[in-house]
């Protein structure tokens, strides 16, 4: 008889979501936003940006913070991927935001469609600012939010 995943079943007593895969994460992530199709060009693309010195990925629960080290070098462009609900992704944020000042960035800037993201991370206490952009999607341009984030 097969003996049971205890830390499964732990994680679902404590009504924590099971840890996932980065691969699942990704699907996930793209699901959520209806462009799971795309899953197989992003995955390869990070994967191929994580060889270079210059991109890096933490990971907190099930969110990724994915980011790219620019100039100057406290500064960061990163993206979200999550397969957390609102409430754990709240704790995901401060831990990736936490861990990105211990690291020594000073500011972070994302693209993002996600209003959603916006608001749990002002609801978490990360302070952002907000302005509004354009950025390419497929062969059409498509407004955006542009978040600058202070990690200070």
């Amino acid at each position: 008889m097969a003996q049971p995943d205890v830390m499964k079943l732990l994680e679902k007593e404590q009504g924590k979501a099971p840890r996932l895969s980065t691969q699942e994460i990704v699907q996930e992530s793209l699901r959520r936003t209806g462009e799971e199709d795309q899953f197989e060009d992003l995955y390869g693309r990070m994967q191929s940006a994580l060889k270079t010195p210059q991109f890096r990925i933490m990971r907190s629960g099930n969110t990724l913070l994915f980011y790219k080290i620019v100039t100057p070098k406290d500064t960061v462009e990163f993206d979200i991927l999550t397969a957390d609900s609102p409430k754990e992704l709240l704790n995901s944020l401060k831990d990736l935001m936490e861990a990105m000042k211990k690291a020594g960035f000073k500011r972070g800037i994302a693209k993002t469609e996600n209003t959603n993201l916006v608001n749990i991370a002002n609801s978490a206490g990360i302070p952002v600012q907000v302005k509004m952009g354009e950025r390419m999607m497929g062969d059409q341009m498509v407004p955006t939010q542009i978040v600058e984030v202070g990690l200070q």
